[in-house]
This record gives structure tokens, C-alpha cells and sequence, in this order.
């Protein structure tokens, strides 16, 4: 249901600013859910050839590969999960992409992979691989990402991972 919102609000107001967007969906989402329910939400959009804005709610940071640096960096905004606080602000970030860069976000159920230890996976290894893999397709980094978190140990929430290549 949020997803179809999400496309609903973008598709009435193309012009829509990404932040502008949570704030609508997080004062419809707040009255209807209960006190332990929360939404997590990362935003990817383009307002130019290479400007990009992206908004996150309670989200890990989107990692960014740089072609021109070979540098893994992590785009992130501070922002509450939706359906917590009736009248949050959120705020969006933006971002240059260049050809041959990446974006890879990824959700929590991969970084919070846990070993015999109960020690959890974290976020480097995932910018280790972007950056070793970054030009690779895109099916590849996946298969990696996917690998490191399934040989490190046990999942225990959902793992997915979104990737964008600017050609």
C-alpha cells in the first residue's frame, strides 16, 4: 500500500519534491498505524542530466561508487522513520552522477546479518564490493552482495538491494 501511495503522490505532482513527498505520506501514515508500526524509506530522483535528489526516512545510507575517483561514498540525511511523529520535517540530499557510477541501496536485513558470535555484518563489506565490482553488471554485484551476506551467517529480516548505473 505505501508503495502504491508513493507512486500515486509522484505521478500527481511530477514536480513533487522528494522531501515535500514524505512529509505528505508521513502525516496519512501516522494516524493509521499503531505505535510500533514505522516506515523506512529511501527516494532516488533526477532533476538533471546529472543531479540527483534522494531523501532517506530511517534508512541506511545510499552508497555511491565514483568512476572518477574509484571511491565508495555513503549519500545520507538525517531523517526519522514515517509513521513515528505526526509532524516530522524531512529533508533531501543531492547528489552529482556521473557515467560509469553507481548507486547501491541496500536494506538493513543484509548489514544485520549475524555470525555464530552475534556479531553483525555491517556496512563495509557492501562498499568493499561495489568498489571491487563497480564495473561489473549490475547482476554481478548483486550475486556478490547477496553471497557475502548468505556465507557470513544468518538472516533474519528481508534483504534487497537496489542498484543504478548512470550510463
Amino acid at each position: 500500500m505505501f508503495k502504491s501511495a508513493v507512486r500515486m503522490g509522484m505521478q500527481a505532482d511530477a514536480a513533487l519534491e522528494v522531501a515535500n513527498l514524505l512529509s505528505s505520506l508521513n502525516s496519512v501514515l501516522t494516524p493509521l498505524s499503531s505505535p510500533s508500526t514505522f516506515v523506512t524509506f529511501a527516494c532516488v530522483s533526477a532533476d538533471h542530466e546529472s543531479q540527483l535528489s534522494y531523501t532517506l526516512a530511517g534508512h541506511l545510507p545510499i552508497l555511491h561508487f565514483q568512476s572518477s575517483t574509484n571511491t565508495v561514498e555513503e549519500r545520507s540525511v538525517s531523517n526519522l522513520p514515517l509513521g513515528i511523529i505526526p509532524d516530522a520535517h524531512f529533508s533531501a540530499g543531492k547528489l552529482h552522477c556521473e557515467p560509469g557510477d553507481v548507486l547501491a541501496l541496500i536494506t538493513d536485513g543484509l548489514t544485520e546479518t549475524t555470525n555464530k558470535l552475534d556479531e553483525e555484518l555491517g556496512l563495509e563489506p557492501f562498499k568493499d564490493i561495489l568498489q571491487q565490482n563497480a564495473q561489473s553488471p549490475l547482476d554481478i554485484i548483486l550475486g556478490a552482495m547477496r553471497e557475502r551476506a548468505l556465507t557470513y551467517g544468518k538472516q533474519l529480516d528481508d534483504q534487497s538491494v537496489l542498484l543504478i548505473r548512470r550510463t
